[in-house]
């Protein structure tokens, strides 16, 4: 019998393993949280009694985890009103499944949150707070506002985004998220918004997909992120993507001085117009892809070192330009491709690698900034063009251009500068802007600074195209070659052409030792000081820094006429006209431009102009300013007359009651307001009432009844409904009861 039971303990043993095996497994209970209490810890306030291990629990009522509580693992979360956690004793929540906070539920969370398989949904009207780690291992859906005080790591989605387009909600990271899956802020169809105040960062094969809202104040980090339909990304810091792509109305804004790094591509749309910041491209692959939209720009942009970017091509019959407007860096290895686009840069240009094109059309760099932009390396540019706001310093370099050069086949709007020694006397060709010096060795340090596309603004008629030299010390009988293109001669004869310096306000005129029409250049011996000078080209024979000769400038006040201004010049060059400017010496407004008086453009002889000012008022002193204006804009006070005045005359005794006189408006044409004089010879009650052009009544003034004597209204540009008007030719006319006065013109321009 021992022998037996000895071989059949075996057979005993797997028998009740089996029979244990085959028993059904402990089911978790499901217990609610509904009072009359508030403390976890008193079962009388569930209905299944206090939660065990692996329980689903509800909180129905507020509820307290009090200094007695005992928070098992549990299975699920679901709360549906208040859940406290941070009173007597903070404890941490481990749930094996989710955790969901409804309508009407609240989670103050001062412990850890750790979620070991489930979600972490917040349900809309539902909220969160939670001061501990946030540990989740599927996703998180938001739906509501919430704050996270502590760091939050979740395995798969973050999504902040409710289906209530009545709800607008923020969620709140104070510390760093970790997200494992993917990214989105805003779906359904409420505005939703995400703030990030430390470290968020994605797995860098997935996507951040902002619908509405995200700001990041610390270093973001993603695969892919995109910019969807109306959605914005506030920018505070860093950020480091592989591909970045913003839709036609989606907003990317940069708030600090912070870098942008792109591995792949860029693709640009939308309100993406950068303050601050630089975007730096640094292909991790074969290359990397900038794909620009019209209406977007840099604010500096970066390409580093190693690899290839193309700017790329989405429309090739119509292609957006790449607009920069701080600097371009080309780091050392790097190359920057383009094809027909053009490249605008108002900051400076950094090119210690490789700025290339390819194709068949002519891509153009233009430099359109305010100040200098300094040229680094050696850019192959194919097309250059300098705007007349901006100079381009080349240092010691020349710039390569293909198919021109910059001498006498330049092409160049703007000012473009070169530095150079000067330590003996051979033949310099300075950066190749066409002025060549030669027996200049006493020059040392210069800087030559060649300006094209207009005239100088004291010397009208001269070539579009003239030169600054700043030497560190003066050289006499030096001689200068300037070379010009025919379309550049502006109107003089090249047989006639001379040189001319300005120093100070002194010009002084070199005669050409040689002009040679056939290969467009003049040379003289000049003698260069030290400091600064400026060089044109001029056929003319006098000092031509005033464009107009004024001879006599006079009033002849004409009683019940008004004051006729008469002046004559003994020549004109380059004049477009005369602007007469008034003010009215007891008056505490400034002068008023009153007319313009066309000129005679370019002439050698005298000629006489007049002008009748009708808006005025019996002894009233007046002052009067006469202006030239030159084809260029340029704009010089010739003279000036004051205490100008006319006598009033009696009243004729068959004076009809009621007369008055409507002057045309001061100034006009006018920009914000407008200032109406009239006369009245006896009170009345008086309106003035403004049209359009169409005859629609736009405003009507209304002061009253107003005393004899000279009066005026302002009219601020606005309709009798306080709107602005728009610009155009707007009709006034004064009436009493008795009289009604011809109608008068004023110009609007806004």
């Amino acid at each position: 019998m021992l022998t037996l039971f000895k071989k059949s303990k075996p057979i005993l043993l797997l028998g009740l393993i089996l029979l244990l095996s085959l028993s059904p497994p402990v089911q978790a209970k499901e217990t609610h949280f509904n009072g009359p209490g508030e403390d976890w810890s008193d079962e009388g306030n569930w209905d299944n009694g206090l939660p065990e291990e692996n329980d689903d629990v509800y909180i129905d009522a507020d509820c307290t985890v009090d200094f007695w509580s005992s928070i098992p693992t549990l299975n699920s979360l679901t709360i549906n009103a208040l859940l406290d956690d941070l009173n007597d004793y903070v404890q941490d929540f481990w749930v094996n499944g989710s955790v969901t906070i409804n309508n009407g539920g609240e989670f103050l969370c001062g412990g850890d949150l750790y979620i070991s398989s489930g979600q972490l949904w917040i349900d809309g009207g539902g909220s969160g707070k939670f001061y501990g780690d946030v540990d989740v291992g599927e996703d998180i859906v938001i739906q509501s506002t919430c704050y996270f005080y502590g760091p939050v790591d979740v395995t798969g989605d973050l999504s902040i985004g409710g289906e209530d387009e009545l709800i607008e909600f923020t969620a709140t990271f104070n510390e760093k998220v970790d997200v494992g899956n993917n990214l989105e802020v805003g779906l359904g169809d409420n505005w939703s918004k995400a703030i990030f105040n430390e470290k968020l960062t994605c797995a860098i094969t997935k996507e951040i997909n902002i619908y509405t809202e995200l700001t990041f104040k610390d270093t973001l980090t993603a695969g892919d992120i995109n910019i969807k339909y109306s959605g914005v990304l506030n920018a505070y810091a860093d950020m480091y993507c592989y591909n970045f792509e913003i839709e036609s109305s989606g907003s990317f804004n940069s708030y600090v001085d912070s870098t942008y790094t792109i591995y792949e591509s860029l693709d640009l749309n939308g309100n993406f117009k950068m303050s601050k910041g630089t975007f730096y491209i640094s292909p991790k692959f074969t290359s990397a892809y900038i794909s620009p939209a019209e209406d977007c720009y840099f604010h500096n942009l970066t390409i580093a070192g190693g690899k290839t970017t193309y700017i790329s091509m989405d429309n090739p019959n119509d292609p957006d330009p790449l607009d920069v407007n701080g600097d371009l860096t080309i780091e050392s290895g790097a190359t920057l491709n383009v094809r027909e686009w053009t490249t605008w840069l108002a900051g400076n240009f950094y090119c210690n690698g490789t700025y290339a094109y390819y194709s068949d059309k002519t891509p153009n760099f233009i430099f359109d900034g305010n100040g200098t932009q300094y040229l680094t390396g050696s850019p192959d540019f194919y097309d250059l063009t300098i705007a007349s706001t901006s100079t381009v310093n080349t240092g010691t370099y020349t710039p390569t251009v293909s198919p021109n050069s910059l001498t006498e086949n330049g092409y160049l709007v703007g000012h473009i500068s070169t530095s150079k020694s000067f330590s003996d006397d051979a033949t310099y060709n300075p950066g190749n802007l066409g002025m060549q010096i030669t027996n200049g060795a006493g020059l040392g340090n210069t800087t030559i600074t060649r300006h094209t596309g207009s005239t100088h603004s004291e010397a009208p008629h001269s070539l579009t195209r003239w030169y600054t030299v700043n030497a560190n010390a003066a050289d006499n009988n030096v001689t200068l070659r300037l070379y010009y293109r025919d379309s550049e001669l502006n109107s003089n004869i090249e047989a006639n052409l001379n040189i001319w310096r300005r120093v100070g306000s002194t010009w002084q005129k070199f005669t050409p030792t040689t002009r040679d029409a056939s290969n467009n250049f003049v040379e003289a011996t000049v003698d260069i000081p030290s400091g600064t000078s400026e060089w044109i080209i001029s056929d003319a024979e006098s000092d031509q820094s005033l464009p107009v000769d004024l001879i006599s400038f006079s009033a002849l006040p004409r009683n019940n006429q008004g004051i006729l201004l008469t002046w004559q010049v003994g020549y004109e060059i380059q004049n477009s006209g005369y602007e007469i400017w008034k003010k009215a010496e007891e008056d505490s407004e400034d002068y008023q431009k009153i007319a313009f008086v066309k000129g005679a453009s370019t002439i050698s002889h005298s000629k006489s102009y007049q002008y009748l000012d009708e808006v005025v008022v019996p002894e009233k002193s007046y002052s009067y300013r006469l202006y030239s204006v030159s084809f260029l804009g340029k704009k010089k006070l010739l003279s000036s007359l004051n205490g100008i005045r006319i006598q009033s005359n009696p009243e004729p005794s068959a004076q009809l009651p009621g007369r008055f006189q409507l002057f045309q408006n001061i100034p006009n044409p006018f920009n914000q307001s407008t200032l109406i004089p009239f006369m009245l010879y006896q009170p009345a009650d008086i309106t003035i009432t403004i049209y359009d052009a169409t005859g629609r009544q736009i405003r009507e003034l209304h002061p009253g009844i107003l005393q004899k004597g000279s009066h005026s209204l302002r009219w601020d540009g606005k309709d009798d409904r306080g709107q602005p008007v728009s610009s155009g030719v707007y009709i006034y006319r004064l009436r009493t009861s008795t009289f009604d006065a011809a109608a008068r013109k004023m110009v609007l321009v806004r």
